[in-house]
């Protein structure tokens, strides 16, 4: 079921003509492997600010602003990996140094206030930000997927950030 959804997204990129269309069709394909809330945008380094490299918004109300209020970029575990890593990862797999920080705590505890409590990473190179990433979030304690859902997954990103692209 997941394998049809994911090719279905990925057939309906290229008709997409607008981001709100493509974070509907993401939203909906990745539910299904129990992500609810998605973020895709240019990984903030240096001191950049993370609200202007958003390209998808699907995280819950509320969430962002106090994300973005607190500059929770520059301690959160999820960002700081993600400019580090050229693979996918779930969260969970973050080395303790970026996890185990009181700073990075504080931001795992907040997003849980929002019903975020795990997810999946997609880092990708992008032509707008140079260092972008997908970022699938979810309300269950763990991800529990296969290799081959994870795959699918991968490709759903990869598809949705060379549509993003193709907006600009």
């Amino acid at each position: 079921m997941i394998g049809a959804a994911a090719f279905g997204f990925i057939e309906r990129c290229g008709s997409h003509r607008c981001s709100t269309d493509l974070l509907k069709d993401i939203l909906t394909s990745s539910r299904l492997l129990g992500f609810e809330h998605l973020i895709f945008s240019g990984v903030p380094v240096g001191g950049q600010k993370l609200a202007p490299m958003v390209e998808l918004m699907g995280w819950p109300q509320g969430w962002f602003e106090r994300y973005c209020e607190k500059e929770h970029s520059r301690s959160d575990a999820v960002c700081i990996y993600s400019a580090k890593s050229r693979f996918p990862f779930n969260w969970d797999e973050i080395p303790e140094c970026w996890t185990g920080t009181p700073e990075s705590k504080l931001v795992h505890d907040e997003a849980t206030e929002f019903g975020i409590r795990s997810g999946f990473a997609v880092p990708m190179h992008a032509f707008k930000h140079w260092q972008s990433v997908l970022s699938f979030a979810s309300g269950q304690l763990r991800c529990n997927m296969s290799e081959h859902e994870k795959s699918l997954l991968v490709t759903m990103a990869i598809y949705a950030g060379m549509s993003i692209e193709a907006f600009i």
